[in-house]
């Protein structure tokens, strides 16, 4: 009875040891579905819109003493605290006016403490240069008093009025903390962006990395009346050709051919990607295409992703340059014209193969008609011979019998 019981005992044991190491796997499996979540990086983007225009762009293409706005914007940021943007740029090209904040992150907030562009006491804007690249320095600092902060999903920190006053080509940027800019003497605690958060566990207090790739603004600008310097768009293109037709055999222009570029077929339609054409400081308004045949076509840009794509039908063999030049507006009053893209096309002939099919399906039925006749012919001579053999057999029979007798009265 007491083994009975002890078994019982260890049965009931196992049972409930078995069900506790599933709960634990079964919660080790779920605990990373449940725990872990994926947290958007922080941005700062910069755009610059210039006093003539109403555009706003990463690359403005200006003239000495225009003017123009940089707009400073945060994304993705839980309890903004605090801030400290700082700035690297060409004092010698560019000087900033002043720094205005419209529709600040902040604005709704009561009590705020603002600092900018001046870094330490008596010294003005332009004066602030980096120790280690002379790079000119600007930085904003705002602060909220009070123990919350505010959640940001796309909002302005603020903006830096420019003037233009040397012509050349600059590129303003953040100073971050693996770019710091060198303020004072060579010993002072280093300038760099970051925000402040309260919660110290969501950023670590002090948050210094952000998704930078928008964060950036290049600035082209030239001496008045004077032709702007812009780097050209850059043209690039893709060919692709119709397949082949079922049954044909592909003839090659010139044995080989080149041996470079594209082979498409000649008399199909050969498609044509310009999607990969680009341009950095402008907009492209034309496409123009010569096709190395002779044949040329212009396609005006409206904006829509069908601008870059077209269709070619080449009529004879052999290798043809074809040539993809762009045209782009640059700036108000420029006009810049791309260095052309020449990707050379060979065309092949594609002639159809001559079809045995129908002739061997003639034959197969001629062979097949003439077998079943001569087996049809052999039938019936069998079937002729077996019948006379019949016939004569029964003759025999017949002529082998003896004559009958006739009863007499």
């Amino acid at each position: 009875m007491k083994n009975q019981e002890d078994k019982g005992y260890s049965t009931r044991l196992r049972k409930a040891a078995t069900i506790i190491l599933c709960a634990i796997i079964v919660a080790g499996l779920s605990a990373p579905l449940l725990t872990v979540s994926a947290q958007t990086l922080p941005g700062i983007i910069i755009v610059g819109q210039a006093s003539n225009s109403n555009q706003q762009n990463s690359t403005l293409v200006m003239e000495v003493n225009q003017t123009f706005t940089m707009t400073v914007n945060i994304t993705d940021y839980t309890q903004l605290y605090a801030y400290q943007v700082v700035f690297k740029y060409n004092n010698t090209m560019l000087n900033i006016t002043d720094v205005t904040f419209p529709s600040n992150v902040f604005a709704s907030q009561s009590a705020i403490s603002t600092s900018y562009t001046t870094l330490s006491p008596n010294e003005t804007v332009a004066s602030l240069t980096d120790l280690n690249d002379h790079f000119g320095v600007g930085a904003v600092v705002q602060t909220l008093v009070g123990p919350t902060g505010i959640d940001v999903s796309n909002g302005i920190l603020f903006q830096v009025n420019f003037t233009v006053v040397e012509a050349g080509e600059t590129t303003i940027h953040l100073s971050t903390v693996n770019d710091t800019a060198q303020l004072v003497t060579a010993t002072s605690p280093p300038w760099y962006t970051f925000m402040d958060n309260p919660d110290q566990a969501l950023y670590g207090g002090e948050n210094d990395i952000f998704d930078l790739a928008n964060a950036t603004l290049v600035v082209l600008a030239a001496a008045p009346g004077q032709a702007q310097i812009v780097p050209p768009p850059v043209a690039a293109f893709t060919a692709k050709g119709s397949p082949a037709p079922k049954n044909t055999l592909i003839l090659l222009p010139n044995a080989v051919g080149s041996g470079l570029g594209t082979s498409v077929l000649c008399n199909l339609t050969t498609f044509f990607n310009a999607s990969a054409s680009y341009d950095n400081y402008g907009t492209i308004t034309e496409y123009f295409w010569s096709f190395g045949d002779g044949n040329t076509t212009v396609v005006k840009a409206t904006g829509s992703p069908n601008d870059s794509l077209i269709t070619h039908v080449f009529t004879g063999v052999g290798t043809f340059d074809v040539n993809l030049t762009l045209v782009a507006q640059s700036g108000p009053n420029a006009t810049q014209i791309s260095t052309s893209y020449i990707y050379p096309i060979t065309v092949d002939l594609a002639v159809p193969l001559f079809d045995w099919m129908p002739f061997i399906y003639a034959v197969f039925g001629i062979i097949v008609a003439a077998i079943v006749v001569s087996s049809v012919r052999s039938a019936m001579r069998k079937a002729r011979r077996r019948r006379l053999t019949q016939q004569k057999v029964s003759r025999m029979d017949a002529s082998e019998q003896p004559p009958t007798e006739t009863a007499t009265t």
